[in-house]
């Protein structure tokens, strides 16, 4: 931990873990990373911010805004507020709610965790982990962002575990993860058989 503080657990001693500032952060990546998939996630989130006052919500926005990861801190803020009834400071709000690809990130989060079917995995929705990567998009800016996700996209462990290649021939990967994402898609969906 590169700002790590110290807590004492009784029974067990002293525990490192993350500062106040990088578990901010860490809560919102990690939750956007998964598309905010588990409520529980998202009510342990909004447990750490509603216990610090509103002007610490919005320095922690802030960091989290100057490091990269502002698009996913206003995200979990928005999901809190909509779902667990947090109460943010009025100008981060108005600010938050401003920006279109913010409010098209809270309805795919909404749509990830509940869709059609609350009681339905993710996984087993057709083209449930889908919507996740597509939300990925979102979460950075420029060309830059984009090219490194959709390489993140295009390259599966999957892919590379069951079609070892030597390194010469890694650019195929790409090649082989559209037709394997596809028979993926239609396991999942009943249309084609596993085999």
């Amino acid at each position: 931990f590169l700002h790590a503080r110290e807590i004492v657990l009784p029974g067990v001693g002293v525990v490192r873990t993350f500062s106040e500032d990088d578990l901010f952060i860490y809560l919102c990546t990690h939750g956007a990373s998964h598309g905010w998939s588990r409520l529980k996630w998202l009510a342990d989130f909004n447990a750490f911010v509603a216990s610090i006052s509103s002007g610490e919500i919005e320095r922690l926005y802030r960091h989290a805004q100057a490091l990269g990861g502002g698009m996913a801190a206003g995200l979990a803020l928005l999901l809190c507020e909509r779902l667990l009834s947090l109460r943010l400071p009025s100008a981060l709000a108005n600010e938050l709610h401003s920006g279109m690809r913010r409010k098209l990130l809270v309805a795919m989060a909404l749509d990830v965790m509940a869709g059609p079917n609350a009681v339905t995995e993710m996984e087993a929705r057709p083209f449930g982990s889908t919507r996740v990567t597509l939300m990925q998009f979102l979460f950075g800016n420029g060309w830059r962002y984009f090219f490194a996700q959709a390489r993140i996209v295009t390259t599966s462990m999957p892919d590379i575990l069951g079609y070892p290649l030597p390194p010469a021939l890694h650019f195929l990967y790409p090649i082989i993860r559209v037709p394997r994402w596809l028979w993926r898609r239609g396991v999942s969906a009943g249309l084609v058989r596993p085999g």
